[in-house]
């Protein structure tokens, strides 16, 4: 939206069975992208961010998504469904991915 990117990505846990969703944003000025700020838009990534939050993350740490188990056969917390995964990946999402852009894209003086 005139020159502001929402950036996401699904990072998965190395051994498997899990993953995080990490965001972060283009300005219009590129002010935030640290690593190659002229790259066109469709090839921006997350990783190429200053100022980035993992979804769901608390004081207590990063929030992790649990769908199974990791190539050394252990949990990494609760397994969901790919319906619970979903849901509440769409959840926050809208209730904090959309705000913490929002508040990216008020102009500062």
């Amino acid at each position: 939206t005139d020159g502001f990117v929402s950036l996401v990505n699904f990072q998965f846990f190395s051994a498997g069975g899990s993953f995080c969703v990490n965001l972060g944003y283009a300005d219009p000025h590129r002010k935030n992208v640290s690593f190659q700020p002229d790259t066109e838009i469709a090839k921006l990534r997350v990783n190429q961010t200053r100022e980035r939050v993992r979804l769901g993350a608390t004081e207590g740490g990063d929030r992790w998504f649990s769908f199974g188990k990791t190539n050394y056969e252990e949990t990494r917390g609760q397994p969901r469904s790919v319906n619970e995964l979903s849901l509440a990946c769409s959840e926050l999402l809208a209730s904090e991915a959309e705000i913490w852009w929002r508040t990216k894209q008020i102009p500062k003086v």
